[in-house]
This record gives structure tokens, C-alpha cells and sequence, in this order.
């Protein structure tokens, strides 16, 4: 286990590292701008809290509490993660940047509606922090790992594959044993964290 580990992150810090730092940037970028839009639109940002909200509701049953709530999130991002990686099948158009941005989206909603109702930036920290340390580098990871496959594929079909390339086979059966071995692992924790604990910590910050 050790030892696939000490691969893996020999693994990212060669191929995935400043990819992972350029997604981290876009996130950030459309998280910090869409808030602030959204705070000087109030009625444009209770009408996108609203639509993801309703969209979320038909995928994860938030009514619901315990371990079906926490199964529903982790098959979620279970499945966004994969897709993530997934979509870096198709060559040229890069479209798992777009999980990112729209991640990075639905926290600018979040923070600009919880600012116009007063709540200040301890509750999104709250609301979100906690299960966002383990959720948010593991959808990040996977976006890395799509736009690098996206790339790699463009990059053969358009020059031809390098005696330096690996396997086609190989590659996917290396991401596959990544998507298990960190990014599942990181999601499953969260799960936890979000359905268990955050209400938790939520309830006690409104309370106070």
C-alpha cells in the first residue's frame, strides 16, 4: 500500500501537477467572480441558489439523513469524478474544465446568497470547509487527470505517437487504479464528513 502511494504521488508531481495548480486557479477565479457579481444581482443570485438547489435535489435526497444521504453523495461524486476523467477521452476540447467551472460556480452562488442573507463568511467555511478538504482535491485530481488524457490524446493524433509515450492500455489502466487507490478514498470521507458531521457543525453556527 505504502508503496503504491509513494508511486502515485511520484505520478502527480510528474504529470498532473501543474495542471492541478491551473485548475486550482480557474476554480478559484470563477468561485471569487461569481460571488461577486452575484452580490450586487441579489434576485439573480436567490434564483441560481434555487436552481441548484433543485438541481442537486434530483440526485442526492437531501431531506433524507445518515447513511442514505451519506451513500447518495458518495455515489454522486463518485460517478462526476469518473466522468471527469471520462471526458478526457474526447480529444481537443478539453471538457473537464467544465466541472470546474461549474463547481466553482455553485460556491460563488453559495457564498453571495448566504452574504445577502446576513450570514457571514464563518458559515460558508462551516457549511462547506469541512468535507470541501477532502472533496474538492479529489474533483480537482480527476478534472487533472481528464484535461492530461484529453491532451495526451490530442497530442498523438495530431503529431503521432512519441517513443516515449506510454501504452495506450497502460495509461487507463494506471488512471482506473488511481480513480480506486485516491480519488474514491477522498470522496468516501467526505460523504462521511458532509452527511454526519456538517449538519452537525451547521446547526450549532446558526444556533449560537
Amino acid at each position: 500500500m505504502k508503496k503504491f502511494y509513494r508511486e502515485e504521488w511520484k505520478w502527480f508531481k510528474e504529470k498532473y501537477l501543474k495542471i492541478f495548480i491551473l485548475v486550482l486557479i480557474v476554480f478559484i477565479s470563477i468561485a471569487l467572480l461569481s460571488h461577486v457579481i452575484l452580490v450586487k444581482n441579489p434576485e439573480q443570485a436567490q434564483k441560481k441558489l434555487a436552481d441548484l438547489t433543485k438541481n442537486l435535489l434530483e440526485k442526492i435526497p437531501l431531506q433524507a439523513s445518515g447513511f442514505r444521504l451519506c451513500f447518495a453523495i458518495f455515489v454522486n461524486n463518485s460517478k462526476v469524478s469518473l466522468f471527469s476523467i471520462l471526458f478526457g477521452l474526447i480529444p481537443f476540447i478539453f471538457l473537464p474544465i467544465l466541472g470546474v467551472i461549474a463547481n466553482g460556480f455553485s460556491i460563488g452562488v453559495i457564498s453571495s446568497a448566504s452574504y445577502i442573507k446576513g450570514l457571514d463568511f464563518g458559515f460558508v467555511l462551516i457549511a462547506l470547509g469541512p468535507h470541501g478538504v477532502f472533496e474538492l482535491p479529489a474533483a480537482l485530481y480527476a478534472v487533472s487527470i481528464g484535461v492530461n488524457l484529453s491532451f495526451q490524446i490530442s497530442k498523438r493524433i495530431l503529431f503521432g505517437p512519441d517513443s516515449s509515450d506510454e501504452p495506450f492500455l497502460l495509461i487507463l489502466k494506471r488512471l482506473f487504479k488511481t480513480w480506486v487507490g485516491v480519488i474514491i478514498p477522498l470522496l468516501l470521507v467526505a460523504s462521511i464528513i458532509e452527511a454526519f458531521v456538517t449538519p452537525y457543525l451547521v446547526k450549532i453556527f446558526l444556533e449560537r
